[in-house]
């Protein structure tokens, strides 16, 4: 079996069905589907009972979060035969094309183990919009990405959703999956992993829609956060010669910064700052970023706002 395709589960009873008509609405058709249920209290185990499909499996466990959840969902997907494991959140939906390019970069780039699409970003109610990339990735770009780091530091957005990857799951393997217990970035930390054990092959067309602001994925308190940053830390170390990855490490404390500073713990933002600093000096965003979140703070106008208004005043 070329796919499988890994859902976590967990109060998702008004999106999961859109989710897994999307999913069975590919036209590449070799994958299975395994749902993993995370102690939901709502109706989403209902919702799934009600596809009849015979490639979905439905596993259920007491609530330990969304990477244990993944973790569970990999080994029932590799127990299944997946030769690549998909990663979909139960709210956020493939075009029917998704697996189909998949199995393309698979077919045409057979040294790389791991393969991406782009996405876009939809609040419900609005229009979707594409993420801000770096300048280098253009609309409709594919190739082999052998400098990850470098692009997901110079991106103004995440570089790689979680569901537009597709993974050998001897990659993964290498990994030891997601890290159970971070309270935020577990996503961006385990693609920050894989990408030490292969280069991407990514084509730039979007092939998912991300539903932003949906139960699961609202604010993490600084508390909560403070654990995550060392295990960023540890890939200077593990990605130490990779290019990119010290710009990588310090727009990850940058992105703590600004938190800091919306949040007005303005000790932890100085921190931030400074570990951002010392880690990658030449990042010139930084200091772009301390200002306009500071301006944002003193006049009550929205980071995106302000970041318009700049682009307008550029020449």
């Amino acid at each position: 079996m070329e796919f499988g395709v890994v859902i976590p589960l967990y109060n998702k009873e008004r999106y999961i069905s859109n989710t897994l008509r999307s999913v069975l609405a590919q036209r590449f058709t070799d994958f299975c589907v395994v749902i993993v249920d995370d102690g939901s209290t709502d109706n989403s185990v209902q919702v799934v009972h009600s596809f009849t499909d015979k490639r979905i499996h439905l596993f259920s466990q007491t609530n330990q979060g969304v990477s244990a959840a993944r973790n569970h969902g990999i080994a029932q997907a590799k127990k299944l035969g997946a030769k690549y494991i998909c990663l979909l959140d139960g709210d956020d939906v493939w075009k029917d094309c998704h697996l189909e390019l998949m199995h393309h970069l698979i077919t045409k780039y057979p040294s790389c183990k791991v393969f991406a699409t782009s996405y876009e970003m939809k609040e419900e109610g609005k229009e979707p919009v594409r993420p801000k990339l770096a300048s280098s990735l253009k609309e409709g770009y594919e190739g082999v990405l052998t400098n990850y780091y470098e692009l997901a530091g110079k991106s103004s957005d995440v570089l790689f959703q979680i569901g537009v990857l597709a993974i050998s799951v001897s990659v993964i393997d290498k990994t030891g999956g997601f890290m159970v217990g971070l309270p935020s970035g577990e996503d961006r930390y385990f693609m920050a992993r894989v990408a030490l054990f292969s280069p991407i092959a990514f084509c730039n067309k979007v092939t998912l829609t991300y539903l932003t602001g949906t139960v699961g994925r609202e604010h993490r308190p600084i508390a909560a956060i403070r654990k995550v940053n060392k295990h960023f830390d540890s890939l200077l170390k593990e990605g130490r010669g990779k290019p990119g990855i010290r710009l990588f490490v310090s727009a990850w404390h940058k992105q703590q910064m600004v938190t800091g500073l919306l949040s007005r713990q303005y000790g932890y933002a100085f921190c931030q700052f400074w570990r951002a600093a010392v880690i990658y000096p030449w990042q010139p965003k930084l200091f772009t970023s301390f200002f306009m979140t500071m301006i944002s703070m003193i006049t009550g106008v929205n980071l995106t706002t302000l970041n318009k208004w700049l682009k307008r005043l550029r020449p």
